[in-house]
């Protein structure tokens, strides 16, 4: 979704736009066979991957991300 809000609105915000990506990013690390826990942010780098590919093997163990750790795969 754009961001065309201020954060706290409740679409097209900072806030939403983040959710968004932190969803799709776990569900490439699930697909890979990993496991996301703690709902925080989760980050994937595009220089890691673009689309999902390639995160076999990198996410054997569960990953935390945290309010205050965000997971960023880099």
């Amino acid at each position: 979704s754009p961001v065309k809000n201020a954060p706290g609105s409740a679409a097209d915000s900072p806030d939403t736009a983040r959710a968004m990506i932190t969803s799709l990013h776990a569900s490439w690390i699930a697909k890979a066979g990993g496991n996301v826990e703690g709902g925080g942010v989760v980050e994937i780098s595009p220089l890691v991957s673009f689309g999902g590919e390639g995160l076999k093997g990198r996410t054997g163990a569960a990953l935390v991300s945290t309010s205050e750790n965000p997971l960023l795969v880099e």
